[in-house]
């Protein structure tokens, strides 16, 4: 499966969307919990929080999708690790998603087409 470099940006961007929305979010309860003003903006704008989460939690299912998919069609990763592999994609997405981009994704292990080297 090749990705042309913009498309690989492109997912490492989609792949690190959660990891910040989360810590904005985590931050604003926080903020909220603290009593940082009378104003709270996690309960004055619920309807947006929730939409938003929802959205995210979309986006990393499609993520995963893309990651599993992607994980199965290559020739990058070794047969005898594709399966730990897709266990750390499912188990500890945002985590173990940003590595396997950097290692399988970005650097373009994909084969030749010109087998001449």
């Amino acid at each position: 499966m090749k990705l042309s470099r913009t498309s690989k940006v492109a997912v490492l961007f989609a792949t690190l969307l959660p990891m910040v929305y989360m810590a904005l979010f985590f931050g604003a309860f926080a903020y909220t919990a603290v009593g940082g003003s009378e104003k709270s903006p996690v309960f004055d704008n619920f309807g947006i929080f929730i939409a938003i989460h929802l959205s995210v939690m979309m986006l990393m299912f499609l993520l995963m999708a893309f990651y599993i998919v992607f994980l199965f069609k290559t020739d990058a990763v070794k047969v005898e690790i594709k399966a730990l592999w897709a266990i750390a994609l499912f188990m500890g997405g945002p985590i173990a998603m940003p590595i396997f981009w950097y290692l399988y994704i970005w650097p373009g292990h994909e084969p030749a087409d010109d087998p001449v080297a």
